[in-house]
């Protein structure tokens, strides 16, 4: 019999409800509110993002913390990009990038002893073109 130590959990994982979202210089909330599931599976991180009180899913990707590229699959069951992610002191690198697009890197942080998630990023934005994005999220509770 082996005994092999359990992985921890990757402080990133839980379910996150947005709190605040700057796009450029405009600051709005999103409607219906976004939230991130984001779980471990095995060195894996499955991120599901979802809208509305449903929770419904309508991108998702399960994604290795080695940068290898990790398909994005809309609500309909279609890849619509990928991610790549990776893991450097304590800070998590998400890039997304559409088909056919450029790369749109960005970085995901931890603040208040975990309990709020930041996301910025250089995005895509209908008629805006790249532009810089910031959302906060806060920790609603583990993901069951």
């Amino acid at each position: 019999m082996s005994l092999t130590p359990a992985r921890a959990e990757e402080p990133l994982c839980g379910k996150w409800q947005m709190i605040y979202q700057k796009i450029g210089d405009r600051q709005d909330l999103p409607k219906p509110l976004p939230a991130i599931k984001i779980t471990q599976s095995g060195t894996a991180l499955e991120f599901h993002y979802t809208k509305g009180l449903l929770e419904t899913v309508y991108l998702s990707f399960k994604a290795y913390m080695d940068g290898s590229p990790a398909d994005m699959i809309n609500d309909k069951g279609e890849k619509v990009g990928t991610a790549r992610l990776t893991r450097k002191e304590g800070v998590y690198y998400l890039t997304l990038q559409k088909p056919n697009g450029q790369p749109e890197p960005g970085k995901l942080t931890l603040s208040q002893e975990g309990r709020i998630l930041t996301i910025e990023s250089d995005a895509i934005v209908p008629r805006r073109g790249l532009t810089h994005v910031v959302q906060q999220y806060s920790r609603t509770g583990m993901v069951p």
